[in-house]
């Protein structure tokens, strides 16, 4: 029947962009196991930079029902010396969780400022939070967080990537809880020289 012809179908592509998604994030780790990843590393505004990601994220937040702010402060920040396709993948990856995360409705923001000699980014998001006892275990391979242990979206491998991306950028990426619920990721990275 043709409407169970097309259902079928959408599953396949489901599934066959879910197993795309996870040789990706496999072949990523096992490069960085290698020691065979580089960075391109070229000087970036991180204002703009940014602004751009918040731009291309707007219709797949509105979609999902999540309104998607951007916090910039008034004055540049300082340039970066990083590679932009790495960068925004691992933005793309907190993004990408906070969209999981966050209940419809919820919103989520994007923010930068600067902090002595780096730029901060923020995700925060609205969502469960994540637990004390998995604040550090979230970003090794594999972790994922108690609601997402029966899901098939989650290979627990994403933050463990964007953890890699910003140690190859020497930066650190961490979780804290968000003042009235949620999350909030940081990403530092120090500013060019």
């Amino acid at each position: 029947e043709p409407t169970r012809q097309d259902r079928l179908l959408a599953i396949a592509r489901a599934e066959t962009d879910r197993m795309q998604r996870l040789t990706e994030e496999l072949l990523f780790l096992a490069g960085q196991d290698a020691h065979g990843l580089t960075l391109r590393p070229e000087t970036l505004e991180p204002d703009t930079l940014l602004l751009e990601f918040w731009e291309a994220w707007q219709a797949p937040a509105r979609q999902s029902g999540h309104p998607l702010t951007l916090n910039l402060p008034d004055d540049p920040l300082p340039a970066l010396r990083a590679d932009r396709q790495r960068l925004e993948q691992l933005l793309g990856i907190l993004l990408h969780n906070a969209l999981d995360y966050t209940p419809a409705g919820g919103g989520i923001e994007l923010a930068a400022c600067r902090r002595d000699k780096a730029v901060r980014f923020s995700v925060r998001d609205h969502g469960p939070g994540v637990p004390d006892r998995d604040k550090g275990r979230i970003f090794r391979r594999f972790a994922r967080g108690e609601s997402s242990r029966t899901g098939k979206e989650h290979f627990g491998l994403g933050l463990s990537i964007a953890r890699q991306i910003a140690l190859l950028h020497k930066g650190k990426l961490w979780v804290e809880d968000a003042p009235g619920g949620g999350a909030v990721f940081y990403l530092e990275l120090p500013v060019d020289r």
